[in-house]
């Protein structure tokens, strides 16, 4: 099974795109058939030394009703 770029690769002036998927975060396996970029996370570029993910916010029931009240 091989895979391709989903889409084609959007210019980046860093150079970082990701060689797996061409920058799109999707790499097609047949006609209508898609996953996720594994290499890259689905970003469309490689992280650079140092640089990581945004944590999630995880919200809680009382945050969740402490925030409607404002």
């Amino acid at each position: 099974m091989t895979t391709a770029p989903a889409h084609s690769p959007p210019h980046d002036p860093q150079g970082h795109l990701c060689p797996h998927c061409g920058g799109s975060g999707n790499l097609r396996l047949a006609d209508q058939r898609y996953r996720t970029c594994l290499e890259c996370l689905g970003r469309g570029r490689l992280m650079a030394i140092g640089e990581t993910l945004p944590l999630p916010v995880i919200r809680t029931a009382s945050t969740a009703s402490s925030a409607a009240a404002r």
